[in-house]
């Protein structure tokens, strides 16, 4: 019977992966052309035998130890209903083992398989391996370091650090040869088999507006019908964090008529997703966004060029109409930052000042903000108080008037529906919205309670808001959280998942949104200097870049295509190759924000 070792069953350190590019969807409305071939992702990287991909059958004479070791390769190769990895198990087990069921990842290096002894009757260990009595069993134990894990919907969780993996394998003497009696259903691979094998998909919601679409990352591994997995994984719906925050064209009940579930690919490229009577109950408008769904979801899918939209057989009429959704690459605009203590956009002439606005520069301000409807909001009197307005150069201007007070209050964000999102650093598990007419909304946080919020910023796609901040205790923390609104589309809860992306941070003092699946913060994963994270919102990428020695602060745009830094000397600065140099025309500036 196999044993988990207590304490031992979840995931480690948050590691480099290939985080493969996704769709993402942000500020700025553009009509997307309904028609056109999907365009495909790259393919997935070719085997490597040195990895384990290419695995052989047990060896004559093999040992537990040796059984175990081949097993483990085997079961990393992914072929055939993972024919290769059931030789190494009894008839039984190689009947009832399931493999999809988890993915544990662990370091390339400190695996450790050895014996913990046998049970009744004892093995002689004096005594040659073809000699040992039948029905022996002997258990074998596998221990390393652990990465992380994927469940059977694909969902990565990392694991925190210094966790390990350890589980403890019964093998069996039958018919002369040891084999595997009751392996776990699970496929334990390293990193860099990981990296080779699987892929990370968007599943593709709609915000509760309809008008943008909303990435989940879900890893399969690249050899699989990722076609039928992603649909199938599209039809039931987002994870518990993101459910309150996002919905989808599909009806509820919808589901892929075939069975078994398939998603066949014609010779084409065309994936024809033949769903129930539901599908075709939908009006018009809802068919255009299930098929802008599944596009956005098969896009990465290697051979996908164009999707079929049908139900029992039959295709599904669709208008030829186009859909105004959010485009992430439309520009915003130039970053504003705080020009001699005034609010100015920062272009490739340097900062002018934003016309309409009151002069603040007597009012110690800091980090102004401004949405892609042009709604503007800062901080002053040493983020005691919040202003908000849009340009007014009329004779009842300037536009700026105060909406909040507080203490500590954390840099505004304005979201793509016009609320304005701050918190006194001490959030007490809420934070504060405020719209353009100064309503205030407490949201619900309640996993914040006993933090202190460093920063906070919501996802152009409105959905999502990634939140930075400290506990008593010295940790660090880095959050992805689903905005759940009411009807009337005013946030109320803000939704996390069980385990944060990147746990075991050491200090963080800001956070953003570089794209719809990545995320960006200036911090440490280990003690040393502040670097600037790069992070996918799963936690299964971690990337870290150095910069200049007291470096706190920045902002990131996907339009833009970068991430700019507040120098702490003064000066907006940008990356140059692997240097970080001074914005030209940025040198009086500070506090840069890009819109949205």
């Amino acid at each position: 019977m196999a044993e988990r070792r207590p304490g031992t069953r979840r995931p480690p350190v948050a590691l480099a992966l290939l985080l493969v590019a996704v769709l993402a969807l942000l500020t700025g409305c553009v009509d997307l052309p309904r028609r056109g071939p999907v365009e495909g992702g790259p393919a997935p990287a070719a085997p490597d035998p040195a990895l384990g991909f290419l695995a052989e059958g047990p060896p004559t004479g093999a040992s537990p130890e040796t059984v175990v070791e081949g097993f483990l390769r085997a079961s990393a190769a992914f072929d055939d209903d993972s024919a290769t990895a059931r030789l190494f198990l009894t008839p039984r087990a190689a009947r009832s083992w399931r493999p999809s069921e988890r993915v544990v990842v662990i370091a390339a290096s400190g695996l450790v398989v050895g014996g913990t002894g046998a049970s009744q009757p004892a093995a002689d260990p004096g005594r040659p391996t073809s000699t040992v009595t039948q029905g022996t069993v002997q258990t074998v134990r596998v221990t390393a370091p652990l990465v992380g894990e994927v469940d059977r919907r694909g969902r990565w969780t990392t694991a925190p650090p210094r966790a390990s993996y350890s589980v403890d394998l019964d093998v069996v003497r039958a018919d002369g040869v040891w084999r595997l009696s009751d392996p776990p259903d699970e496929v334990v691979v390293s990193h860099d088999v990981f990296r080779q094998v699987y892929r990370a998909y968007p599943l593709t919601f709609l915000d509760p507006t309809r008008t943008a679409l909303v990435p989940e990352l879900r890893w399969f591994p690249g050899r699989s019908p990722s076609a039928t997995l992603l649909v199938s994984e599209l039809l039931a719906g987002p994870s518990e964090w993101l459910a309150g925050a996002v919905t989808t064209a599909f009806p509820e009940g919808t589901r892929l008529l075939s069975s078994p579930p398939a998603v066949p690919l014609d010779p084409g490229g065309t994936a024809v997703v033949d769903l129930s009577d539901e599908a075709r109950a939908a009006d018009p408008g809802t068919r255009l966004l299930m098929e802008a769904q599944l596009r956005a979801t098969l896009s990465p899918v290697p051979g996908v060029r164009e999707v079929q939209l049908s139900s029992a057989g039959s295709a599904l009429g669709l208008p030829d109409a186009q859909l105004g959704l959010l485009d992430p690459l439309a520009p915003a605009g130039p970053p504003v930052v705080l020009s001699g203590g005034r609010i100015a956009r920062l272009d490739g002439d340097g900062a002018e000042l934003v016309p309409g606005l009151l002069d603040v520069s007597s009012l110690l301000p800091s980090d102004p903000a401004v949405g892609v409807d042009g709604l503007f909001a800062v901080l002053v009197q040493q983020r005691g108080r919040l202003l908000v307005g849009v340009p007014d150069e009329s004779e009842e201007g300037p536009g700026l008037r105060g909406v909040l007070a507080g203490e500590e209050l954390v840099a505004p964000s304005v979201d793509v529906r016009g609320w304005v999102w701050t918190t006194p650093a001490e959030a007490g598990g809420e934070v504060l919205a405020v719209d353009a007419a100064g309503e205030v909304r407490t949201v619900e946080a309640p996993w914040l309670d006993g933090r202190c919020v460093r920063a906070l910023q919501v996802s152009r796609d409105g959905a999502r808001v990634v939140v930075a901040s400290t506990d008593g205790d010295g940790g660090a923390h880095l959050d992805v959280a689903g905005v759940v609104r009411d009807g009337e589309g005013a946030p109320e809860r803000l939704d996390v998942p069980d385990a944060p992306p990147v746990p075991g941070l050491v200090s963080v003092t800001d956070a953003g949104w570089q794209d719809a699946t990545t995320v960006v913060a200036v911090g440490s994963l280990a003690d040393g200097p502040p670097q600037l994270l790069r992070v996918a919102v799963d936690g299964s990428d971690v990337r870290a870049v150095e910069v200049p020695e007291g470096v706190e602060r920045l902002t990131s745009a996907e339009a833009a295509g970068r991430v700019l830094l507040d120098a702490p000397g003064g000066g907006v600065l940008q990356p140059a190759g692997l240097a970080w140099v001074v914005r030209p025309g940025s040198e009086t500036s500070t506090d840069p924000s890009y819109p949205g």
